[in-house]
């Protein structure tokens, strides 16, 4: 019987995030969790891997593609009005309870969400472009899963985007890394990230860290990157008045200008 990891590590490339260690080990720079993975093992996101002490990271499929207006993103200052063709492939390096995509996101991760192998299509970077002016689209966007654990395979994607001048966006938790911002500065021009909370504790429960959030939208806007923010009011989890205040004030540090989607 095939398993969802077995079908998966068949659709990989070797990863270029990444940084070679001793004794075949290597340090994984796609997200704020730096994984250190050992031969055979796998990083917190799952969908990375070391074989052979070489990082192996998702490639050539999609488990989910769709046009939609860019609103939906949502970006509602970034080409608004246009179609955003959506990509998105499996796998999280966080685990909310609350996540309205936790069927992509969690593959590998949760039991249940092994049903998620039905969705996988292969898939090329040439096709999804294609797809992409056969809808009109004017932007192409990495989103449903997290796309950073995947930023290799957008790459591929974006470099053939902008060569043909459609714009590339990410839909992202924004723990990133440095390293994996200026692999994709070349390409990218939109970045919408999710402030859950103001709170280190709460954002240790989803598998995060506060700090790296805050200082990944600091950095996206600072490299220049069009940074929309979206935080999602939960119930008893981030919906106190004093949390919003403590969000609107640090966004207003990095710029006044930058749009704050709150949502429930």
């Amino acid at each position: 019987m095939v398993t969802i990891g077995n079908y998966l590590d068949q659709l990989t490339v070797e990863g270029e995030l990444v940084q070679t260690l001793d004794d075949k080990a290597v340090r994984c720079l796609a997200c704020g969790h730096r994984c250190l993975i050992r031969e055979g093992r796998r990083g917190i996101c799952q969908g990375r891997f070391n074989r052979n002490g070489k990082l192996f990271v998702p490639g050539g499929y999609v488990a989910a593609l769709q046009a939609d207006p860019i609103e939906k993103k949502p970006f509602y200052h970034f080409l608004p009005g246009s179609t955003a063709l959506t990509f998105g492939m499996l796998g999280c390096d966080f685990h909310c309870d609350y996540c309205q995509n936790h069927l992509t996101s969690q593959a590998m991760r949760d039991p249940a969400s092994d049903v998620a192998i039905s969705l996988v299509r292969k898939i090329t970077p040439e096709q999804i472009v294609s797809i992409a002016q056969r809808n009109g689209a004017s932007v192409i966007a990495s989103s449903y899963n997290e796309p950073l654990i995947t930023t290799e395979w957008a790459v591929s994607v974006f470099k053939l985007s902008k060569q043909i001048g459609i714009k590339c966006a990410y839909v992202s938790n924004g723990n990133l890394t440095p390293e994996a911002l200026t692999y994709l500065a070349p390409y990218l021009s939109g970045y919408k990230i999710d402030l859950k909370s103001m709170q280190d504790r709460y954002y240790r429960k989803l598998g995060g860290v506060l700090n790296n959030i805050l200082d990944g939208i600091r950095l996206a806007f600072e490299m220049g990157l069009w940074v929309e923010i979206v935080t999602l009011i939960v119930p008893g989890f981030n919906d106190s008045n004093d949390e919003l205040m403590d969000a609107a004030r640090y966004i207003s540090t990095v710029s006044p200008d930058i749009p704050w989607h709150v949502t429930a």
